[in-house]
């Protein structure tokens, strides 16, 4: 429930109740499962709403700490949509190409860090409690939602969302436009299931819950922390149509992705750092220090490749406040308070159903792909 805490602000609370828990997000993808049937029995629901109205569950992601893993469990599927089918699914930061590269991504990531524990989501969120639970934020998955170099790999559980990245492209300025020339693109969706995923990769693959910003929640985003697994071959692969028309429905559908990258704060403060060359005195001496290299030598490559230092911090301005504040009570509160619920189901047949699933949801899905793009998909290769 939506309450207000010691210092009069809003916060979110579901307090203890006995012989409550929330599942584990291992237990939840894989063994547990929530739907419009019978059988089904519910703890902790916060509040009165059609189940079918529900876009995701609490669940325990680590001792202490909740997250949210999005969408109905009867619809267990990922998607991740690329406009190129390459080799493998590498993160981002496992594609930098030499030790300079590698010493910029740390350090924008650091930047952008101290300058978000200084921020509301921050600070606020982190008192979100569900049960006996805090929430917290995954600094990985903030970096790879908001484009800086990370460990993770993106999925969304939303197809169109997945369409929409298979169908553009982005420009030098990180604008994203329809592709109207296929010569050099290969439009292509991959789909999976979490649980799918675990079983070939166990030890490797860690998902990433819902992160309390609102590019994540606008792209129904969560990311796979995949300790440089590859796991395309998990994955079922459509070569989707090159088709114009297909690209630019897509494109309007996100209202020219306006939808999935709203302007915010938090991605404005993101661009800044990734676009400056200036580069904090402090941040420098701390990763030099991690990394064993001399600060003067460092300092000396950092301007032969144009960058400067500077003892200038991000700061959190006082109209970017009230904007977040602003935000978490008229939108991230109001999506935890009336969307999602606690319920924890569990079926004597829970692992067939899985694998039942697991079984059918290719078609399904396919049939759903088939008939909203209007084309024909070659078979799952």
């Amino acid at each position: 429930m939506i309450t207000y805490n010691n210092e009069n602000a809003l916060t979110f609370i579901i307090p203890p109740q006995q012989g409550c828990s929330i599942p584990d997000i291992d237990e939840v993808q894989s063994y547990s499962f929530g739907g419009y049937g019978s059988g089904i029995s519910f703890i902790g629901v916060q509040q009165n709403i059609p189940q079918e109205l529900a876009l995701g569950t609490f669940v325990k992601i680590a001792s202490g700490k909740w997250g949210v893993l999005l969408g109905d469990e009867f619809q267990p599927q990922v998607y991740r949509g690329q406009n190129k089918d390459f080799p493998s699914f590498s993160s981002s930061f496992a594609r930098l190409e030499n030790d300079f590269s590698r010493m910029i991504a740390w350090i924008q990531r650091k930047e952008f860090k101290s300058f978000f524990i200084k921020t509301p989501y921050y600070t606020r969120c982190r008192e979100f409690s569900v049960l006996d639970c805090k929430y917290d934020f995954d600094f990985e998955a903030i970096f790879q939602h908001y484009g800086f170099k990370s460990s993770y790999i993106d999925i969304t559980k939303d197809l169109f969302v997945a369409l929409f990245f298979a169908y553009t492209r982005v420009d030098s300025s990180g604008n994203y436009h329809p592709i109207e020339d296929f010569t050099d693109y290969s439009p292509t969706l991959y789909v999976s299931t979490i649980s799918a995923l675990q079983k070939a990769k166990h030890d490797t693959v860690v998902p990433i819950s819902l992160q309390m910003l609102h590019r994540p929640i606008n792209q129904m985003a969560m990311a796979l922390n995949v300790n440089d697994a590859d796991l395309k071959p998990f994955f079922c692969k459509y070569e989707l149509p090159k088709d114009s028309h297909i690209s630019i429905d897509i494109y309007q559908k996100f209202k020219q992705g306006k939808n999935l990258f709203q302007k915010e704060p938090v991605a404005d403060i993101a661009n800044e750092i990734l676009n400056s060359k200036k580069v904090n005195n402090s941040i420098i001496k701390m990763i030099c220090a991690e990394n064993e290299i001399d600060v003067d030598i460092f300092t000396e490559e950092l301007k032969t490749h144009g960058y400067e230092t500077s003892d200038i911090e991000w700061s959190v301005e006082e109209d970017v406040r009230i904007f977040m504040n602003d935000e978490i009570d008229r939108y991230i509160l109001p999506f935890l308070d009336k969307i999602l619920f606690v319920r924890r189901v569990q079926y004597p047949d829970a692992l067939r159903r899985v694998l039942v699933i697991e079984e059918k949801f290719f078609c399904c899905k396919r049939n759903m792909i088939h008939k909203n793009l209007q084309a024909e998909l070659p078979p799952c290769k």
